[in-house]
């Protein structure tokens, strides 16, 4: 097992200031993968960033608590948190049922599922006008969507997100399954008014935040704060200031 790393990589300023130590605030690590940033959210990791420090902020100034942010890789995450060397993680791990006999989970707090790319102009508004279409889908993404219920006439495999969008403008293909990050970052961007998301996050995979259950108190925590954000627009208004885009149901 690798040794927990206190390196300020990615998002060193996520805690700048919600992680300041005080007498009057109960003190909570949190473990992160230092790689996960970077594969999900490039180019707009700096966004992403901001919007989680803000979050963060907010979470620390409802309930006095101050955060420190451990780096370590991500096979360690959760052994290490079943040892208690942090108290929860921010994780893409998913919710599967084995693990929900031993840890809590967050709502997901930036999706990750892929979404459906269409031409803006186009006839395509949701995965209900895919019958009969040929819609490309990234390699990586074959295991995480169910195909079937699709009804599309074809489906073409691609490695690359920008030749598949790019294929989508000329028509080439009708239509393109993405991951929500990047297919924000290309539809506002190169594809600007040419290319729009025509759907939700087809899956409930994202950015959570984990503990053990007999700390599931700090899943309640993170939970109402997202919640009362929601529901006073707070939340809204927080994604605007960064420039995310991102569909919270």
């Amino acid at each position: 097992m690798s040794a927990i790393r206190r390196i300020p990589i990615f998002l060193s300023l996520l805690f700048l200031l919600c992680c300041q130590s005080s007498q009057d605030k109960s003190h909570t690590r949190i473990g992160m993968d230092p790689g996960l940033p970077s594969m999900e959210f490039s180019p707009m990791l700096p966004y992403v960033t901001g919007f989680l420090k803000d979050f963060f902020l907010k979470v620390s100034a409802t309930y006095h608590i101050s955060f420190e942010q451990i780096y370590d890789s991500r096979q360690d995450l959760l052994t290490n948190l079943d040892q208690e060397k942090y108290e929860g993680i921010l994780s893409s791990t998913y919710p599967l049922n084995f693990y929900l006999d031993k840890y809590a989970f967050s709502d997901v707090i930036i999706p990750f599922g892929p979404v459906l790319v269409a031409k803006s102009e186009g006839s395509i508004d949701s995965v209900h006008d895919l019958k009969n279409k040929i819609v490309a889908v990234q390699k990586s993404d074959m295991a995480k969507l169910d195909l079937s219920s699709y009804q599309c006439a074809n489906i073409k495999i691609y490695t690359s997100i920008l030749q598949s969008l790019n294929d989508v403008l000329n028509n080439k293909v009708d239509a393109a399954f993405v991951k929500y990050i990047p297919a924000i970052s290309f539809v506002e961007d190169t594809f600007y008014q040419k290319l729009k998301i025509a759907s939700a996050p087809l899956n409930d995979r994202g950015l959570r935040f984990i503990t053990l259950k007999e700390n599931s108190n700090l899943i309640d925590k993170f939970n109402a704060t997202f919640q009362k954000m929601k529901k006073k627009s707070s939340l809204e208004k927080l994604l605007m200031k960064w420039g995310v885009r991102i569909d919270h149901e």
